[in-house]
């Protein structure tokens, strides 16, 4: 239990170091097939069952309906008798988990994108045997709490009579009735369940942005407990056994921390944080509750053991392989543990560790062809930006004499980063002969609130000049050649290659957008209904509607597109609840009437990014003709 929790912890990060160095590399290289980098993995995401006694993977189906989508297969732990479960022809499936009976297994599915998952069943005896759980259009579900002492009920919230707000209802899986547990007032975001499936908290959010923590008493009352200013906001809020709540927040620190917070005593124990970095996420015992272990994604992902009966079973898992260590899944009785590893020049490989026998097995890697090549190294940079702020960012170099051609790879969010480790974008390009440049620019995620909320109304401005300045960096390194430099990026990514079309046209020679808001006004106006109760970020971070139409109007390069004279490419989803196909329709319209070259690629069965390997392929075979023609590497 939790008094076993160590508060002073012990660091245990990669092991090793790899040291920047910049140097004049071969001319020729053995080029990759595209497919190897964005096709479907040969088996991923690996889940134990509850009793230890068979193994869950994705992998491509069988059947010719299902030979191209993603599907569940099963196998039992120490025999090859694997089978495909589900039948999916329309979408690859890319989320399940087992059951407690370790017989059935749960699913989520949406439709061509649309983000409106639906919870679904299926026996892995008898895949005939599948259910529709939660069957109500136009809504998706979030799965509260399904715990072993309630096999046949489940803890959901769905937002199915009205698509702004979640309540909460009781699912039986055996009959598929869902009964009404609590009904949302109109600011709760999230619900907090006991391993008992007792709802006990929750968490509302308000226009000013402040969030409030309530706890539900003997009474069946909601009681307040913790109210946080917007910059200090929590995340993971969990309830232990032993009556107390952990959360991460930044409450008094630069950084996020974990804290425990005593109900009854209404007091908050700080139990670990760092002063640069914030927590990446808890590991928890599904049993007991306790915090094993919380993981750093620093410039390199670190973890801190907590709990002293944890550690010899991790030091054993962190021997497998070199690399970032991912906990994958584990059984019940906490003796089979399956676990990944990636490394910058290598994708995802997974082993199977039993306690008892203190036996591994090697399952493999996802992608096994991959192996046969040499990868790049993604090498970490950090540099200072114009106005102080230190930047953190990795570069991937291609086997071209430098300088060379570089794409600057800006990530999505922006309320994300980009971490060490295995990117297959950055892999493909720099195989083709560009450099790659990812900045973890301010506004992103990870180097705590201050440095994030630097980047508050700050789109197509300092977000941007980050970029620039991380570009000026390796130029004055002498690996990039001035007059090729290409920006490409998806969601915000794609928001920043249009901002870099618009507002710094002579810095690069073409941009590349997938999924790119092009208009703040428009991207704020059509917002997903269960939005609503975020729009104080939203606005904080971009600017508001009703007072801030001539900022927004301002950083939307959609009213700047005469200023654009360098080709542009736009991927879009046509089903994407983020950021509509208005965005990418109204840009492609301004780039025609000012006569700019362009490329508009429209996918009707995707969303906000791709779920289909064909799409994937469709898409960056179109980039790579237009990198060809717009920035060559010879």
């Amino acid at each position: 239990m939790m008094k076993n929790l160590c508060k002073a912890g012990v660091f245990i990060g990669l092991g090793f170091v790899i040291t920047l160095m910049f140097s004049l590399a071969p001319t020729k290289m053995q080029e990759i097939p595209l497919e190897l980098f964005f096709g479907d993995p040969v088996k991923c995401a690996y889940r134990i069952s509850p009793d230890g006694n068979y193994i869950g993977y994705l992998a491509l189906g069988q059947t010719p309906e299902t030979k191209k989508m993603l599907n569940v297969w099963v196998k039992s732990y120490d025999k090859n008798d694997d089978k495909q479960i589900t039948f999916d022809s329309v979408r690859p499936i890319r989320e399940y988990f087992w059951a407690y009976d370790s017989k059935t297994v749960f699913y989520l599915q949406d439709k061509k994108g649309d983000e409106n998952w639906s919870l679904f069943s299926v026996d892995k005896d008898d895949s005939t045997n599948t259910k529709h759980l939660t069957p109500f259009d136009g809504s998706y579900v979030r799965i509260l709490e399904y715990t072993k002492d309630h096999p046949d009920q489940m803890l959901i919230s769905l937002n199915k009579d009205n698509p702004e707000l979640h309540d909460v209802y009781l699912l039986n899986i055996v009959s598929q009735e869902i009964e009404l547990v609590e009904k949302n007032t109109g600011s709760t975001i999230n619900w907090y369940v006991t391993s008992d499936l007792e709802l006990k908290g929750s968490l509302s959010s308000y226009p000013d942005g402040k969030q409030e923590f309530f706890i539900k008493n003997d009474q069946g009352k909601w009681e307040s407990h913790v109210t946080w200013n917007y910059d200090d906001t929590p995340d993971n809020i969990i309830f232990s056994p032993n009556g107390k709540f952990y959360f991460i927040d930044s409450f008094n620190s630069s950084t996020n921390q974990l804290v425990e917070y005593d109900p009854d005593l209404k007091t908050r124990t700080v139990i670990t944080g760092d002063k640069e970095f914030d927590i990446a996420s808890i590991f928890t015992d599904d049993t007991t509750g306790d915090i094993l272990a919380v993981r750093f994604n620093k410039i390199y992902q670190e973890w801190q053991v907590l709990c002293p009966t944890f550690e010899p079973i991790y030091n054993k898992l962190r021997a497998f392989r070199p690399g970032t260590l991912r906990i994958v899944s584990k059984d019940q009785n906490d003796r089979r543990w399956i676990v990944a590893f990636d490394s910058d020049t290598a994708p995802l490989r997974y082993y199977i560790y039993d306690v008892e026998s203190d036996s591994s097995i090697d399952l493999g890697p996802s992608y096994p062809e991959l192996e046969k090549y040499n990868l790049k190294e993604m090498k970490p940079i950090s540099f200072v930006s114009r106005d102080g702020l230190k930047i953190h960012g990795y570069l991937t170099q291609s086997d071209l004499k430098q300088p060379a051609p570089l794409v600057v790879l800006v990530h999505g969010g922006p309320w994300e980063r980009d971490s060490w480790g295995y990117n297959s974008e950055a892999q493909w390009l720099a195989n083709r002969g560009y450099n790659v440049l990812q900045i973890n620019f301010r506004g992103s995620r990870g180097f705590g609130k201050l440095f994030e909320k630097a980047g508050d109304r700050e789109w197509g401005r300092k977000m941007h000049t980050d970029l620039l300045d991380g570009i000026q960096y390796l130029s004055d390194q002498g690996i990039v050649d001035p007059k090729k430099i290409a920006i490409y990026g998806g969601s915000y990514g794609g928001y920043a290659a249009l901002a870099g079309a618009a507002f710094t046209p002579d810095v690069f020679c073409c941009a590349i957008d997938l999924v790119g808001p092009s208009n703040l006004i428009t991207l704020l106006k059509t917002i997903p209904p269960y939005w609503k109760l975020y729009n104080y970020q939203l606005t904080s971070a971009l600017g508001d509607l009703e007072t801030d139409e001539a900022l927004l109007k301002e950083r939307s390069p959609l009213f700047k597109a005469d200023q654009i004279k360098i080709p542009v490419l736009i991927g879009q989803g046509a089903n994407d609840p983020r950021v509509k196909q208005e965005e990418a329709e109204q840009i492609v319209a301004a780039l025609k009437k000012h006569n700019v070259p362009h490329t508009y690629k429209l996918y009707l069965d995707e969303g906000h990014g791709f779920a289909h390997p064909e799409n994937c392929f469709d898409f960056y075979r179109e980039m790579e003709r237009f990198l060809n023609e717009h920035m060559p590497v010879r």
